[in-house]
């Protein structure tokens, strides 16, 4: 709002401008004013020392004062600084001691699973399995763009390391003593080759390369991990080791109580995660839960009266482990000369699957966690190599391979950890941790170890077949729920019998696509780019649609959909087909086969077989068919219709004088348009499309709204007011063009009747005795559903004014669906307004460019780009 003066409102002021207008004004006149006491000159001059004086003890007394602030502002912002640097360093502490336990929660459980063939060695596991995540944490915090990065053994590939151990141990039960040199180094060369394949996928920066694995795939294969770690996990828990055996399950059984406490235990963490989910405690659920589950515990066994021994007698407890050897105690084990090296051969496609399954978290684990951290500059490749490094060091170390998990991580982070400090601080506290593994591991309730893997194992399984369930279609559900099975049996069987029916399924669905994009007559308005006379499209509307049939095919041609494509050619009766390869984009032995069989049969029928738009490499394999190698090649779809043009007009009759003569065709009865008077509300219609379809044109028409009116009233009295009743056929292909309109009230549908465009017109002909043996029909006589429109016009719409200006004859088939008022003009008024008023003319033809414009525009977001 304006005020007065002129000038806007009033703005709210910032808070010194507010304090600003509060003060007195301080000038005046246009100078600044100061504040003189009113002293008298004689007083001035006698007071001059005493206030020279005076100004000296102020000076000194201010100086002394702002000393003073001085310091007791910086004692004061000191103290916050310091109170925040110990806040953080209290926080970063705590952050620290947080990652430290869940890694080693995370990780000693794994340790139980890596010696299956001897108890005597869980803590020889256990001390690899944390070796290995302190190793990666350690490479993490000095190298990785993510210092938050918690390194962790890579939990997936127990499966197929307890494989391997069971394996190995089968393999060499006559030579016992080479079954453990054998299995840790094993383990070594899993390391070493995963350490190999993440630097090499990082040097050639092929971080998406694992991302080809299918998903049914990979999520059966994450369901028989889920399995298999969730039935670990009630083996650590009951006991007893898992097996898939009548015997265990009833020893399962017979520790019902454990199973029932790990199974509430189960379901108390999945409430409170759901209830704290979306809140600020919901990243603490996990870690609170398992570290608040040792105390419970000890006080439930103390509740009951139990001594440790007893508790550990009744399984309550893990057992006493032989006193560790030290960090590398398994390189005590790894005697060389006990490695039996012809067992490695056998476990390739376990090692094979280690590297596959390590290389597949990268990519998906470190974009995630760099969006979660705010770190948007991570280059994956970089951290693929760093991971090689992580499991290098891990390997020479004689441990198993690891990889930075993601929901530890984002814990770590959300604590408040992140510096490359405190990452290497981790890695130095779980390497002093694992010294004592053997002293706190007795101390440790079993249900902690069961609860862990049981909640992993059900999370894995929930990812991959309940979150799956409604984007895998049946049969690929299928397949992920077999592989799952298959898992538990055999890691590697299975992860190959998934590959393999992801092959089938793959040929299932592609089988199911139809390799014939479209397969139609050109019929009338479809020929070449080549420019040509009127005459000459006059002629090729007549004859073009009878003189070739056009099959274009997409996508792979192949086994499971190849055998559709003779069905596209029975019946044809024809002198030419055109077969378009310039979607496909692959062909197989089988489609070839099929392919030269069309050949065949389209040369029994005297029918020529165009190919258009195959490569040079398909197109030297087309030449080796029997049959095929006799096709006319065009190098694409225009060519192969350019020269059948070509050939129809070469054979058309012409006039002693060398012109071409167009045949007389069929003539519908005149369309029954009904002349009516125009209401008020119909001219102003008129009136009001044609000025905005003539806005912003530089004609002399609109050089103002008045002039605009004048013309537009004027252009108005060439046009009729005319009635169509619903259900008339205003035009059909191959129809001379004597009138457009403009639709005011109803509605038109277009038709494209391409398969039998010339049905009705051979019927017609036979009637006029001018049969035509190159009729290109079908000799089943099928016909496309006439109830389906490709196009419609609406109220506000011209149609038929191209044909009407250029003089071709019509293309498509025009219905009334529903009663018509429409605007027309004949080519009569054309005529006449060309000779009265070239002005109007020009006027009707901007209109007509501009529906034009508007046509192409549409099919361009249909795909078909145009060069103007």
């Amino acid at each position: 709002m304006m005020t007065a003066s002129g000038s806007s409102a009033a703005q709210p002021l910032l808070p010194h401008e507010q304090y600003q207008q509060q003060q007195p004004q301080q000038q005046h006149d246009g100078q600044p004013h100061c504040r003189v006491w009113p002293h008298s000159s004689s007083r001035a001059n006698t007071t001059t020392n005493n206030n020279d004086n005076n100004n000296d003890t102020i000076n000194s007394n201010n100086n002394s004062n702002n000393n003073n602030s001085n310091n007791s502002n910086s004692n004061s912002n000191s103290q916050p600084q310091l109170q925040q640097q110990v806040l953080s360093v209290i926080q970063a502490s705590l952050a620290v001691a947080v990652a430290v336990l869940v890694t080693l929660l995370d990780n000693f459980p794994y340790g139980f699973l890596l010696f299956p063939m001897a108890a005597e060695l869980h803590c020889v596991g256990i001390s690899m399995v944390l070796m290995s995540a302190a190793s990666a944490q350690f490479v993490f915090g000095v190298g990785s763009q993510l210092p938050e990065g918690l390194g962790c053994m890579i939990v997936e590939n127990i499966p197929m390391l307890h494989s391997m151990a069971n394996s190995v141990t089968l393999l060499l039960q006559e030579t016992p003593d080479k079954i453990v040199p054998t299995v840790i180094a094993l383990y070594i060369s899993a390391s070493l080759l995963t350490s190999t394949a993440f630097c090499l996928l990082g040097y050639l920066r092929m971080d998406q390369v694992f991302l080809l694995l299918p998903k049914p795939v990979l999520m059966g294969c994450i369901g028989g991990m889920g399995v298999y770690i969730l039935t670990a996990g009630i083996g650590a828990a009951t006991n007893v080791p898992w097996e898939w055996s009548s015997e265990v399950l009833l020893l399962q059984v017979a520790q019902w109580s454990k199973a029932a406490l790990l199974v509430v235990l189960e379901l108390q963490l999945l409430l409170l995660a759901r209830r704290c989910k979306g809140s600020r405690l919901e990243p603490y659920v996990l870690p609170v839960f398992f570290l608040g589950l040792i105390p419970c515990c000890w006080g439930a066994l103390l509740a009951a009266g139990l001594s440790h021994g007893e508790a550990q007698a009744l399984g309550w407890l893990f057992g006493n482990l032989p006193q560790s050897e030290g960090l590398l105690a398994h390189w005590a084990l790894l005697k060389w000369d006990r490695i039996a090296w012809w067992v490695f051969p056998q476990q390739l496609l376990l090692l094979l699957g280690i590297v596959v399954f390590s290389c597949l978290h990268v990519p998906v684990n470190v974009p995630a966690l760099s969006r979660a951290t705010g770190r948007s500059e991570v280059d994956v490749n970089h951290e693929l190599k760093v991971h090689g490094v992580a499991n290098l060091v891990a390997g020479l170390l004689g441990s198993v391979q690891n990889y930075m998990v993601y929901s530890s991580s984002l814990l770590y982070f959300k604590c408040g950890g992140g510096s490359r400090f405190a990452s290497v601080s981790i890695a130095i506290l779980v390497v002093a941790c694992t010294r004592y593994i053997s002293l706190l591991i007795p101390f440790v309730p079993r249900c902690l170890a069961g609860v862990l893997l049981f909640h992993l194992g059900l999370e894995l399984i929930r990812e991959a077949l309940v979150d799956t369930w409604q984007n895998l279609d049946a049969l690929e559900y299928a397949i992920a729920l077999g592989i799952t099975i298959i898992c538990n049996i055999s890691f590697m069987e299975g992860l190959l019998v998934g590959v393999l029916c992801s092959c089938f399924a793959f040929a299932v669905q592609s089988g199911r696509s139809d390799p014939v994009e479209s397969a139609y007559y050109p019929g009338h308005g479809m020929r070449s780019r080549k420019m040509r006379s009127l005459p000459e499209i006059q002629v090729l509307a007549q004859e073009l649609g009878q003189a070739v049939f056009i099959v274009r095919l997409r996508g792979p041609l192949f086994f499971g959909n190849a055998h559709a494509l003779p069905r596209q050619f029975y019946g044809l009766s024809c002198p030419s087909v055109v077969l378009d390869f310039q979607g496909v984009v692959a062909i197989d032995a089988s489609s070839w086969g099929q392919l030269d069989s069309v050949a065949d049969y389209l040369s029994n029928r005297k029918i020529e077989l165009i190919c258009s738009g195959l490569p040079e490499k398909l197109l030297v394999r087309a030449q080796r068919g029997h049959h095929l190698q006799d096709a006319r090649i065009s190098c694409n779809l225009n060519s192969a219709l350019e020269d059948i043009e070509q050939q129809i007009l070469d054979r058309a009759d012409r006039s002693p004088q060398g012109q071409l003569v167009r045949r007389d065709v069929f003539q519908r009865p005149a369309l029954c348009r009904t002349p009516l008077a125009p209401s008020e509300a119909d001219c102003e219609f008129f009136e009001r499309v044609c000025s905005e379809l003539l806005s912003g044109s530089e004609s002399a028409l609109n050089n103002n709204s008045n002039n605009i009116n004048n013309n537009n009233n004027s252009l108005r009295s060439f046009f009729d007011f005319e009635h169509v009743a619903s259900g008339s056929v205003l035009w059909t292909p191959g129809e001379s063009a004597d009138f457009a309109f403009l639709l005011v009230r109803g509605h038109v549908g277009v038709r494209y009747n391409h398969y039998n465009n010339n049905s009705n017109n051979n019927n017609n002909n036979n009637n006029n005795n001018n049969n035509n043996s190159n009729n290109c029909e079908r000799a089943d006589g099928r016909a496309d559903d006439e109830g389906v429109f490709a196009e419609a016009s609406f109220p506000g719409q011209f149609t038929g004014e191209l044909d009407l200006f250029t003089g071709e004859a019509r293309k498509n088939t025009i219905v009334a669906t529903e009663d018509l008022w429409m605007w027309t003009i004949t080519r009569a008024s054309l005529l006449r307004m060309q000779t009265e008023s070239l002005q109007l003319a020009f006027a009707l033809q901007s209109i007509t460019l501009r529906y034009a414009s508007h046509r192409m525009y549409r099919s361009m977001l249909d795909g078909h780009l145009h060069s103007v």
